[in-house]
């Protein structure tokens, strides 16, 4: 959605998705995370993407993310993670 065509976001503003900030990917994995809340049922139903709800669940995401990168440091997985994701999302 941010990189879809040259004037989205990703492109015109790409100053600030270069790094990709692991704040992008704490959110996408919250967004992903309520897409298969949808399905919990085994049918599909629409959940509305809230702040009340989706808050806490970005925010474990995110602790996670920087959880991950401080055990792994030496290796730098998370910058060559958000490199490779950004690659692949240009």
């Amino acid at each position: 959605m941010w990189f879809a065509n040259r004037v989205d976001e990703g492109i015109v503003y790409a100053e600030y998705f270069e790094p990709l900030p692991v704040k992008m990917m704490a959110l996408v994995l919250t967004v992903i995370e309520c897409c298969i809340d949808e399905w919990i049922t085994g049918v599909r139903e629409d959940i509305k993407f809230a702040s009340i709800t989706y808050s806490p669940i970005y925010l474990v995401h995110l602790e996670s993310l920087r959880l991950f990168d401080e055990r792994t440091a030496a290796y730098k997985l998370l910058g060559r993670i958000t490199d490779n994701l950004l690659d692949v999302a240009r």
